[in-house]
């Protein structure tokens, strides 16, 4: 059987969205979240071609349910700008959906367990630790240790 095309807005490529579909709704869901984005569930829904209550017993019968799926795709967007980015604290909590930088900051506490500022330094030391050992290496030791 041949799936129909998948219309979409979503910069997630057609494929992909095709792959998801066969993973089931869930998976479909996570493709068009965005974090920032509309994640109503008659949004979703529409989205993916059906209704809300449609959506909610798929979702039911995943295990998940769509709030959990925007928190996830919320702090893993968190993550990523915090590890890729030096974009202030206000810029990210704003670009992840939260106007206000506390409400941000315990949202990150609970899903990671750190603050963002202990989670940045620790994912950015590892790297600032091998670059600086690199280049201790290369001016006089002949290379890697």
């Amino acid at each position: 059987m041949i799936d129909p095309p998948v219309m979409t807005n979503s910069p997630i490529p057609e494929r992909e969205l095709r792959t998801a579909r066969n993973l089931g709704v869930a998976a479909s869901v996570r493709c068009f979240l965005v974090p920032g984005g509309p994640a109503d569930p008659a949004s979703v829904a529409r989205r993916l071609g059906m209704s809300v209550r449609t959506l909610q017993r798929a979702l039911a019968s995943e295990g998940v349910t769509l709030s959990a799926l925007v928190e996830e795709a919320k702090r893993n967007e968190a993550c990523r700008l915090l590890v890729t980015t030096r974009d202030p604290l206000k810029e990210v909590a704003r670009r992840v959906g939260y106007a206000d930088v506390a409400a941000f900051c315990r949202a990150f506490r609970r899903w990671t367990g750190h603050t963002p500022r202990t989670f940045h330094a620790r994912a950015v030391a590892p790297a600032r630790t091998m670059s600086s050992n690199l280049a201790t290496n290369s001016r006089g030791t002949g290379g890697l240790p």
